[in-house]
């Protein structure tokens, strides 16, 4: 009996020592044995550029811009018949890295419409103030750095 006692105290001491079993990772959790009693789990997004594609095509096209804010603690203002396109050949550069997005020398044809103070404000907005974008619904929001809304835009 004390040989048996003796033989599965010392299965169980083996089990307990020996390194973890690798179970087959999650999604978006790689882990790696660094040493037979450290493991460490890192969280890695293996996923990040085909959500970055998709979010980069869902906010291709056209989008009509619905409120615009020129100063943080301002109230939005509604605008109608303001629209913008993203497309690949856009007269100007914009670029989208995670949540973050960056407009410059965006082009526009300065024809002396009515309101071209918003337009001015539009651009400026656009090129100096956004710095990232959310969606709430089909609603595409660009934000400020502080993630304040900036403008409001929907199809």
């Amino acid at each position: 009996m004390k040989k048996l006692l003796c033989a599965l105290a010392l299965i169980v001491y083996l089990l307990a020592c020996s390194p973890a079993k690798q179970v087959a990772p999650a999604r978006h959790i790689m882990v790696r044995d660094v040493e037979d009693t450290t493991t460490i789990v890192q969280v890695v997004e293996t996923d990040f550029e085909a959500r970055q594609k998709s979010d980069l095509n869902k906010m291709m096209g056209r989008w009509e811009v619905i409120s615009m804010r020129r100063q943080q603690k301002t109230e939005l203002e509604n605008l109608s018949n303001v629209y913008f396109e993203l497309k690949p050949d856009l007269t100007g550069k914009f670029s989208v890295k995670g949540s973050s997005i960056k407009f410059n020398s965006i082009a526009s044809t300065k024809m002396g419409c009515d309101n071209m103070d918003k337009e001015n404000a539009f651009f400026d907005l656009l090129e100096n103030r956004v710095s990232e974008y959310t969606y709430k619904g089909d609603e595409l929001l660009l934000r400020d750095g502080a993630s304040n809304i900036v403008f409001e835009c929907k199809r």
